[in-house]
């Protein structure tokens, strides 16, 4: 092998998702409908311990909030959606954006004819385009075992 060259063990694809902004907690409700089933928590571009904790903070939050969600009234789900925000803001306060996307993802299971499932993704970032994109093995499959 020629001393610049570099042996790839991993065969693994990757499709490319397109994460969109998000300016309010209310932007992400989707995020947390999508979340019930699985997600995807990005960090990139972290560079402080502030950041780090604000974005530790955030997606225990989201999490907490994602198994509340389908048991919420829609006066909770408001209230949650406002809290998100607040967290947000946070973030924002540390140069930190939110992006998010839900796409379909394979499940782990023995029954080839099963459906995909929603995947939310969600990006904690520097970036504040409008849009960004993250890489997503394109053969990632979401175990189901702990379902029942």
């Amino acid at each position: 092998m020629e001393e610049n060259e570099t042996e790839s063990t991993s065969l693994e694809s990757f499709v490319s998702v397109e994460l969109k902004l998000a300016a309010r907690g209310a932007d992400l409700w989707l995020a947390l409908e999508a979340a019930q089933f699985a997600s995807m928590l990005v960090r990139e571009g972290l560079e402080t311990d502030e950041q780090t904790a604000a974005t530790d903070d955030f997606g225990q939050t989201f999490s907490g909030y994602t198994e509340d969600w389908e048991d919420a009234s829609a006066q909770n789900r408001s209230a949650i959606l406002e809290a998100l925000g607040a967290h947000m803001e946070a973030l924002r306060k540390q140069g930190l954006r939110v992006h998010w996307a839900v796409i379909e993802q394979g499940q782990e299971s023995d029954d080839p004819d099963d459906p995909p499932i929603p995947l939310a993704i969600v990006s904690i970032t520097t970036d504040s385009s409008p849009t960004i994109h993250v890489a997503v093995p394109d053969d990632l499959h979401i175990p189901t075992d702990d379902w029942d």
